[in-house]
């Protein structure tokens, strides 16, 4: 459920329309909590807004409540003028019945909007997600960019660090703040060992070159990799030139394959980006205020994605070592263009599961971006 600050912010865009729209804008700044809920009650119904009464029992509003219903009453003011909206059209709140992926949180007249201060695609995606997005195809969870893309090279960059470790045949010892990790030795066996107050976990694997990426992953577990082997590799390898080197040569392969393989499998119907962007059945406007000010952008139908967005390139980088994906979708309407940045790396320690894609936007880029801005 959304938090009261969120009920806020939207209730203030409401109520805002109901005064400014009735010629009763002059009450919006001596509101209290108490008036504000009647009007509430009165303009949405009180079984739409009835239990959150108790949210509003206060005798006034704090600064932060204040400075949250400031910016709703701006967008209010704006979403009248331009919509042209008056005390005839309804007004309809649908901010804690709307089922999960649905935008809309306010109706007004036949104006549906989805009201946000920041618009939020991002996601600490797999790759798996990113490769189904892109090309229509189904992608198992799991799905791993080095296994998958730079197979060799990945386990020529493991038995790298294998051979540094088992030749190297010193004890290993990490304190953290709550456990103890060691690696010892015996004449077969290297002994990779987690403790603290509640486990002691012991992955023992052969002293053997030739160990594969899979055996390793077999008989070790997600302690032993992450608080053990990991912490090994960032103690005696991360600052090595010559590991480094290995490293970037495996990720730059990895990503120059995937980004052929998208290029050459792209889904031209965009179908799985229509999510990621917010696209739903009905075309809807996308509404924020804040601080710097307000912005209504309208958002094409599903029917008419494929006419206004397409994805404009895709390409990699890797600064120092690590696997960028970059995606450039433009609005064909606008020519403006939305940057997408996918991070592919491991999150809990060398060499430990399957590396995530986690998604940012380029630079300074927003969602809004690439929407149609109405106001």
């Amino acid at each position: 459920m959304a938090d009261i600050k969120t009920h806020l912010r939207e209730l203030g865009v409401a109520v805002g329309i109901n005064l400014l729209s009735s010629g009763m804008g002059e009450k919006i700044n001596t509101l209290t909590p108490p008036v504000f809920y009647k009007i509430c009650c009165a303009v949405l119904g009180s079984d739409s807004v009835g239990t959150l009464k108790s949210d509003f029992n206060e005798n006034s509003f704090d600064k932060n409540e204040n400075d949250i219903l400031k910016n709703s009453f701006s967008l209010a003011k704006v979403i009248v003028e331009k919509f042209k909206i008056t005390n005839k059209d309804r007004i309809e709140w649908c901010g804690r019945s709307t089922q999960k992926g649905s935008p809309t949180d306010l109706i007004v007249g036949v104006y549906t909007f989805s009201l946000k201060e920041e618009s939020f695609i991002l996601e600490n995606m797999g790759l798996y997600k990113y490769l189904s997005l892109m090309t229509g195809k189904s992608f198992d969870r799991g799905t791993h960019i080095f296994e998958r893309f730079s197979p060799k090279e990945y386990q020529a960059l493991f038995s790298f660090v294998w051979t540094n470790l088992i030749r190297s045949k010193k004890n290993f010892i990490y304190k953290g703040e709550t456990y103890v990790s060691k690696i010892t030795f015996t004449n077969s066996t290297v002994n990779l060992s987690y403790k603290d107050s509640t486990i002691y976990d012991v992955s023992k694997l052969p002293l053997d070159e030739k160990l594969s990426i899979v055996d390793f992953d077999n008989i070790t577990t997600s302690k032993t990799r992450e608080k053990v082997f990991s912490k090994w590799i960032k103690a005696n390898m991360e600052g090595r030139g010559d590991y480094l080197a290995i490293k970037k040569t495996v990720s730059e392969l990895a990503a120059a394959t995937l980004v052929d393989y998208v290029k050459k499998n792209l889904d031209k119907t965009y179908s799985g980006l229509k999510r990621f962007l917010r696209v739903h059945d009905e075309a809807y406007y996308y509404a924020k205020s804040t601080a710097n000010g307000v912005g209504i952008f309208k958002v094409p139908s599903s029917k008419d994605f494929a006419k206004v967005f397409m994805v404009d390139d895709v390409s990699w980088g890797v600064p120092e070592s690590q696997v960028n994906i970059y995606t450039k979708i433009r609005n064909k309407k606008t020519g403006e263009i939305l940057g997408l940045r996918n991070e592919l790396r491991f999150s809990h320690g060398q060499f430990n599961g399957t590396p995530e894609a986690k998604m940012y936007y380029d630079r300074d880029g927003r969602l809004e971006t690439i929407y149609e801005r109405i106001a």
